[in-house]
């Protein structure tokens, strides 16, 4: 049995943004029993931990450490490297209160912002940061422009955002899918923002 796999992502307008108001949206089919979004796979093999001894809940393990391996990886490369997020347990909370509303749409707040949902089968932090990290191919660093959508990465990738805090909730309510009543709803805040116009993310 072959289930449709929805998923959409949009990323942060805050703050002189770099002009991405409206992102991405996508779907696609895939084989068997429920699947979701499968929009990318990244590196989350540990979680993150923050100075401050904030560390990642069970539900976001490994949303800290698939950030970071976009970071140490960009093309080109960093000189001097992009230095690594740290897990916010209050930026964290932002995110979370905003998850819960289980509306798709940006909060509006003080913070940098990707969000992204899927419908069908849950995600996970190493397939939404890499669905984010996928738009590396649509920016070009010497221009500092895009070919299509590219503000999720380069809100990833900001040399300048140093703390990071995330969110998910399962939701039952305003889904953005037509055809699906449940849906996922994933929300990462980024302090201080990035994508201010007119400067290159690193």
């Amino acid at each position: 049995m072959r289930l449709r796999r929805v998923v959409l992502a949009l990323c942060a307008p805050a703050l002189l943004a770099l002009g991405m108001s409206a992102c991405s949206s996508s779907d696609d089919t895939g084989a068997s029993g429920g699947a979701a979004n499968q929009a990318g796979a990244g590196n989350a093999s540990s979680g993150g931990s923050s100075s401050s001894g904030d560390v990642e809940p069970p539900e976001q393990s490994g949303m800290t450490a698939a950030h970071n391996a976009v970071r140490a990886n960009v093309r080109p490369a960093a000189t001097p490297a992009i230095p690594p997020l740290v897990w916010s347990g209050a930026v964290a909370a932002t995110a979370q209160a905003w998850a819960d509303h289980c509306t798709f749409e940006h909060s509006g707040g003080k913070f940098g912002e990707n969000i992204y949902a899927t419908a069908g089968a849950p995600s996970s932090p190493a397939k939404v940061v890499g669905s984010w990290a996928d738009e590396a191919e649509q920016y070009d660093y010497a221009s500092n422009s895009c070919t299509d959508v590219c503000g999720h990465y380069t809100q990833v990738v900001w040399r300048n955002s140093a703390r990071l805090g995330c969110g998910v909730s399962n939701c039952t309510k305003n889904s953005p899918f037509s055809g699906f009543s449940q849906w996922q709803f994933w929300v990462c805040n980024y302090d201080p923002p990035g994508n201010f116009n007119n400067q290159k993310p690193y």
